[in-house]
């Protein structure tokens, strides 16, 4: 009925007992033990459905609301409680409110009398339309059939119930009582049990009803398919359905219009330049944040409002064009003609799309694909259980949420004394940076959510990039002072429901989202690097705490479970192992006794905001930046707490494990007890506490050890929980069983891999995949760890040490400390990029130009060059420089560095030996000006640090290109070849990365020697590589040519040789034009069929030499063209 054309005239589908059936599994250890019923659905429609049912047993109805209908919106009503077979929305339609009731009554007496006394007993209003619809399967004279028996018999005790109460309520019948809406079926009589009722209200505002009954379009069924129109009324209360405000889309093309307007409005603000108080930072804030809400209201489009969804981003003007001929025809064509235009359109439109979407795909980017066939959640928002209840109204299910993710605090804050742990002493801090915030920003999302004001961070990269100085004053104004302006502590929390949920009126089943504003949280995100570092640094957090710290990870903290497990294990000890989830209760949380610093009080006191299908309030809401460094702070004193010989603990951020071990299980539920009843009063003083329904048990067994069922009983302040042990247990993405063997971790982890080769197969069919180039892409993301962040130089130096020995974070250069700390002084003059090889003539006049006027100005120049020869077979790299003053050379170097160094190695040392020995000579002859003449920096830092007047300049300039002081230079290199070298370093970086690269010609000759294939010099002339050929990253030729020219390579396809050679492959060796075996010379060269296509082989290669066919570019191409005009190779 959803799809059926027959059905494309109903905006509104009222059915009762619908389909109910299987559609997913529940998120479980076990993916076929808990089922997830539901009913049908579609893209197209809304359905309403009863909340709560989660059963293989269905309710008796379901309502669906057409979505691409402007200003029509519908939700569950208030005017009647849910129902398995009683169900009310409310449509509104310009405006103009209407409640549905859709009914089945039906079953035993029991249940039909449950459902009846549900429609019954609640109060209607009177203050909208009404209708209730449904099967009432009651039968009464005055909604009889005329002539039927029913017409003079005495109606049952639910049929006189329904009808006087259906006078009291002033609701009237509207059936035709001419027509029958059930027909009587092996000698029953037709009956009318399908009733339609209007409250008055109703009854005036739609006079059109147009009350309908027809048996065309039943599908089989034996009651009549009931139609009646409805539209807009003035009969109706102030409830309608809230306008959303006005939204815009940023269009990355107006970015100078967004600019000058961001500008002009800032510029009216009047910010203060230092802020020195709470109220002049809040009205800083505010200013920055209306400047840009501003900018965005003049310069940006606004988006479409009403029903309509967002265009396609396949459809293009073919298929608009189909589409118009389809509505208005412009010809004498068919109707399905038209249609079968339309779907060829779509067809070319989405292949076209996806191409160019494939085309653009990389590593890095390949993994949002996957969102494409998850879908997105069309349904409503369903009724939420709360008091005892449900409630449908969007400010009640607000309050719903509200009070289940963020429950009202329960305890003042409280000192962090008396749990033994003494405060930190404070540190200094320091101003926020320029460089800093580029950071922050350089790794946000331009597609994250906006906060209240709309904007988000490409607004923001744009406000910072014109007008820095007002957002990084309000930075440092909120450290300065620990003040945290108001309007940045508003969050819209977002409602996003989990997957694979089996009752969605469950608050449960929910995950609440923080949509903070990105002004707040780039700040956050600066405060959150410094916190990682200081907790690095001076080893704040535990090691027993895996999460909210660099270089440790859910892997880590299940390496060493397993191996204390199987420790205690080899002791004779029995091990069990209890985890459980900490949640914040409070919302003054206890920041300033653990890590007092002024970046904490500067975050706190956050509020967030209440709206419609959204929820509210609470402290540290989940999805801001702090969120996880902040959770491993507060786990200290729980960590700390616990100091029992006889157990272990473990922490990621709010997850919390005790490995406890004995002699015996029933000991270690008593040890796990006492534990858990002393991390529980440590919580309760930090204002937290556990999740006791998300807390799992299991006794791990070696192979001597039997099972046991022990169970912990833990006291809370709601009575006591009891914990039964489990056979298997999923902790941190891991499925640990009682033998620690991790079989259902792999049996489970190996049903998703065969899930994502299924994949792989189907995307990378030789015949209609993808192409190679994609499939190459999909299959390295797949297996490939993704790197989400770019390590400093001086972490890849670090991963370049011993493979078996632990890395270290070096926690060098703080975060407040930027790359160049004197961006005034120190200075580089680049060339520009891609200068052509005729500039360099002119580049090399301009500097010799720069470097008399240099000299006259009394400024120390320094000339820096490397050197690189291999000399009987040995590498020899020197490095050489010259210093000139007043055109007189005053110092000079040159030496050898050792074999394990190259040229780039050589031209950093000798930068670096120029520096400091410009430096010294600055310093003593009291000059204040360094211009240097190579690519590199190194210890300038020193000298700037001396005297605020001082500066370097670091420029590039041409080799060879005679400049007097390069060429000197360059001199001091060269006879720093045969001078013996200097032991500065064992070896270098680069020589280290270059190592593979120099193996890869041995790799290439041992593959030259290797015993001839019987395909390999013909069609592999050269050795195999790690980049992908060109002819494979050609879109122009098809995935089936590219599969079959690889099988020609190999020798590996549906060829007569190799049918031969494969007795498990059906068919024949025979070639069709004759020959007894099918070979691939045979195909390429001899085979008469396809010696009209061997022309586009003589092209390429006039003497058809494979060498030439199979190691060009040129040559596979035209094998490839020969393919596809041939036809060889293809599946038969």
């Amino acid at each position: 009925m959803l799809n059926d054309k027959s059905y494309q005239a109903a905006s509104i589908l009222m059915i009762q007992d619908p389909w109910w059936g299987r559609i997913g599994y529940d998120k479980s250890i076990d993916p076929k033990s808990i089922n997830i019923y539901g009913t049908t659905s579609s893209p197209f429609w809304m359905c309403f459905s009863p909340p709560g049912i989660s059963g293989p047993k269905g309710p008796g109805v379901s309502i669906y609301v057409r979505r691409d209908i402007p200003d029509l919106h519908a939700r569950y009503s208030d005017t009647l409680p849910p129902h398995p077979d009683v169900l009310a929305i409310d449509v509104i339609y310009k405006g103009s409110r209407t409640t549905l009731v859709n009914a089945y009554l039906h079953g035993d007496s029991e249940r039909y009398d449950e459902s009846l006394n549900h429609l019954i007993c609640h109060p209607y209003p009177t203050s909208h339309p009404i209708i209730i619809a449904g099967d009432f399967n009651a039968h009464h004279p005055n909604w009889a059939l005329e002539g039927s028996k029913w017409v003079n018999n005495l109606p049952n005790p639910s049929a006189r119930l329904l009808d006087n109460w259906a006078s009291e309520n002033d609701f009237h019948v509207l059936n035709d009582l001419t027509v029958p809406t059930r027909n009587g079926k092996k000698g029953q009589a037709d009956s009318i049990i399908d009733l339609t009722l209007l409250n008055s209200i109703a009854v005036d505002a739609f006079v059109d009803f147009d009350w309908t009954c027809e048996a065309e379009g039943a599908m089989g069924s034996d009651h009549n398919i009931i139609s009646w129109a409805i539209g807009a009324h003035d009969q109706t209360d102030a409830a309608t359905h809230p306008k959303p405000p006005p939204t815009f889309t940023i269009d990355p093309e107006l970015e100078e219009e967004w600019t000058n307007a961001f500008v002009a409005h800032l510029s009216n603000e009047n910010l203060p330049s230092q802020p020195k108080t709470p109220s002049e930072l809040d009205s800083m804030a505010v200013g920055i944040l209306q400047a840009m809400a501003n900018a965005t209201e003049d310069s940006m489009p606004k988006k479409k409002q009403g029903a309509k969804s967002r265009r396609s981003p396949w459809w293009n003007s073919e298929c608009s064009k189909a589409l118009r001929d389809l509505k208005h025809p412009p010809d004498n064509r068919s109707r399905d003609a038209r249609r079968a235009c339309l779907r060829g359109a779509i067809r070319r439109a989405r292949k076209s799309h996806a191409d160019q979407v494939c085309k653009a795909a990389s590593i890095g980017n390949v993994f949002r694909f996957t969102n494409w066939y998850k879908g997105k959640r069309r349904a409503p928002l369903p009724p939420i259980r709360f008091g005892g209840g449900l409630v449908t109204v969007p400010q009640q299910k607000a309050i719903a949420l509200t009070d289940k993710f963020f429950p009202k605090a329960t305890s003042s804050r409280v000192s962090l004394e008396p749990l033994g742990i003494p405060q930190a002493p404070e540190r200094p801090w320091h101003n926020i940076t320029k460089e800093e915030i580029e950071t922050a920003l350089a790794s946000s999302s331009n597609t994250s959510s906006p906060g209240a004001f709309g904007t988000n961070y490409r607004l923001l990269k744009w406000a910072f990039s014109v007008r820095p100085n007002p957002i990084l004053n309000l930075y440092n104004g909120c450290l300065t002072l620990g003040y945290h302006p108001s309007c940045l502590r508003n969050a819209v929390i977002a409602v996003i429901p989990k997957p694979n949920r089996s009752n969605m009126s469950d608050p449960k089943s929910y995950r609440p989202i923080s949509l903070l504003e990105t002004l707040s949280k780039c700040l956050e995100k600066v405060v959150t690097r410094r916190l990682i570092f200081e907790a690095g640094k001076f080893d704040l957090i535990p090691h027993s705490q895996f999460g909210g710290r660099d270089m440790t990870s859910c892997a880590d903290a299940g390496l060493c479970l397993t191996h204390d497990t199987r420790t205690q294990w080899a002791l004779g000890n029995h091990v069990n192992f209890h985890f459980e989830k900490t949640g914040i209760r409070a919302r003054n949380l206890p920041v300033d006794p653990i890590l007092p610093t002024r970046e904490n009080r500067a975050t706190e006191n956050r509020r967030n905001s209440v709206r419609p299908n959204q929820l509210a309030r609470g402290r540290y809401p989940p999805g801001i930046p702090l969120s996880p460094i902040l959770s491993s702070i507060y786990s200290i004193p729980l960590l700390r707490a616990i100091q029992d010989p006889q157990a272990l603990t473990y922490a990621y951020v709010d997850d919390f494990s005790i490995l406890a071990f004995s002699d015996s299980h029933a000991s270690n539920t008593t040890i796990l007890q006492n534990i858990a009843n002393t991390a529980n009063n440590t919580l309760r003083a930090l204002g937290l506490e556990f999740e006791l329904p998300k807390s799992d048990l299991i006794h791990f067994t070696s192979r001597k050890q039997q099972p046991s069922n022990a169970q912990i009983t833990l006291t809370h302040d709601l009575g006591t929980s009891v914990i039964t042990p489990k056979v298997v247990v999923r902790w941190l993405g891991f499925y640990l069983d009682q033998k620690l063997n991790f079989k259902e971790h792999v049996r489970y982890m190996a049903n998703k891999a065969n899930a994502i080769l299924a994949g792989l197969r189907m995307l990378a069919d030789t015949v209609k995949g993808m192409s190679m180039r994609h499939a190459r892409i999909l299959f390295i993301a797949c297996p490939k760890r993704r790197q989400t962040a770019v390590p400093s130089p001086i972490v890849r130096l670090a991963a370049l040490s011993h493979p078996e020995s632990e890395f270290q974070t070096p926690y060098l250069n703080p975060p407040w400390v930027p790359e160049n700390p004197f961006p005034g002084r120190l200075q580089f003059a680049f060339p520009p990029a891609g200068s052509p090889k005729d500039r360099r003539a002119k580049i090399a006049e301009n500097a010799n130009r720069l470097i008399d006027a240099l000299a006259h100005e009394g400024t120390l120049i320094g000339f820096s060059d490397g050197s690189k020869e291999v000399r009987s077979g040995v590498r020899k790299v020197g490095v050489g420089y010259s210093i000139v003053w007043k055109k007189e050379e005053v110092a000079k170097f040159s030496g050898g560095i050792g074999p394990r160094a190259d040229i780039f190695d050589a031209e950093m040392l000798a930068l670096a030996l120029i520096v400091r020995r410009c430096t010294r000579f600055a310093k003593s002859h009291n000059i204040l000006r360094i211009h240097i003449f190579s690519d590199n920096l190194a210890a300038a830092h020193t000298f700037l640090q001396g005297n605020a007047r001082r500066s370097i300049v670091v420029q590039w300039i041409p080799g060879h290109s005679k400049i007097e002081g390069n060429e000197r230079a360059d001199k001091l290199a060269n006879a720093g070849l045969d001078s013996r070298p200097t032991p500065f370093f064992n070896r270098t970086a680069t020589w280290a990365k270059c190592a593979p690269l120099n193996a890869q010609p041995s790799h290439g000759d041992a593959y030259g020697q290797k015993p001839p294939l019987k395909n390999g010099p013909k069609t592999h002339p050269t050795s195999p590589a790690l980049k992908l050929h060109p002819i494979f990253q050609n879109p122009s030729i098809p995935r089936s040519v590219s599969s079959r020219l690889i099988h020609v390579m190999t020798g590996h396809g549906c060829f007569g040789e190799y049918k031969a050679r494969m007795p498990f492959i059906n068919g024949s060796a025979k070639c069709q034009c004759g020959d007894p075996n099918q070979t691939i010379p045979h195909l390429l060269f001899h085979c008469p069929l396809a010696e009209d296509s061997r022309k586009l082989l003589f092209e390429a290669a006039p003497d058809l030499n494979p060498a030439t066919l199979f190691g060009t570019p040129k040559g596979l191409e035209a094998v490839a063209k020969f393919i596809y005009h041939s036809g060889i190779g293809l599946y038969k």
